[in-house]
């Protein structure tokens, strides 16, 4: 903390240097010999920045965090939440069944890309035992608009790269029909750049309107457990739209 707190004050001192020198110039230019207007400008400046830089920072992590307040709200509540439930999203016609504390943020927007991420919030609470869950069911929707290639032919070309770098790994791939629409359902893991595995299931259903919906699900588990990645293929298969 103390480093902190060096570099902070070192930041602000050269701030204020760098516009000292400025009003220095400026004043030089008009010919006045004085110190004093410069050295108050300076800190004027000094402090009108910092409270730009704050304000910013401050509007910035609140609109990130924003659309998490429902994730974060849940993961508030003290009991944990057990039983299958639906996520239904009206306003983007989308319907998920999920089980015990998954809950969803609010949707994210990023140009034609439209997301929202879920994770079962019971792993930040305890069981009846006082033990902490063992694992992390996550999922995700997210709706690409615009689309004007083959959904599936666009994944092969994406896997067939990842595939290359070793980040991914596909234990199956197949056409399925979900929602009474032809969609992909894939199976795999992905690894981190620190070789950590993350399994998951994928599934692709093409819309209406040159749209397509990608519905991911996964368990970090510490025990390994096959009931919990059928759970997440359950999830990813569950997906229906409703209008």
């Amino acid at each position: 903390m103390t480093i902190l707190v060096i570099l902070f004050l070192l930041g602000i001192t050269a701030v204020y240097a760098v516009f000292f020198l400025l009003f220095k110039i400026i004043w030089m230019i008009l010919k006045k010999n004085s110190n004093k207007w410069p050295l108050i400008l300076a800190g004027v400046a000094t402090v009108l920045l910092g409270t730009v830089t704050a304000l910013s920072a401050y509007y910035g992590v609140k609109k990130i965090i924003k659309p998490f307040n429902p994730i974060i709200a849940a993961a508030q509540t003290p009991e944990p939440v057990y039983g299958e439930k639906a996520f239904n999203s009206p306003e983007y016609g989308t319907e998920l069944t999920v089980y015990d504390g998954m809950t969803f943020s609010d949707w994210m927007h990023f140009g034609e890309i439209d997301l929202t991420v879920g994770i079962d919030t019971n792993a930040f609470k305890k069981d009846a035992a006082g033990k902490t869950f063992q694992s992390v069911t996550y999922a995700g929707i997210v709706r690409q608009r615009d689309v004007d290639e083959n959904p599936f032919d666009d994944f092969d070309e994406v896997q067939g790269d990842l595939l290359r770098r070793r980040q991914l790994e596909i234990h199956s791939s197949e056409k399925t029909v979900i929602n009474g629409r032809e969609a992909l359902l894939v199976s795999g893991t992905a690894y981190s750049n620190q070789g950590n595995a993350l399994p998951f299931w994928l599934s692709i259903v093409p819309a209406e309107n040159h749209q397509v919906y990608y519905v991911i699900a996964g368990t970090v588990d510490q025990t390994d457990n096959d009931t919990n990645q059928s759970l997440a293929k359950s999830i990813v298969k569950s997906f229906r739209l409703t209008k």
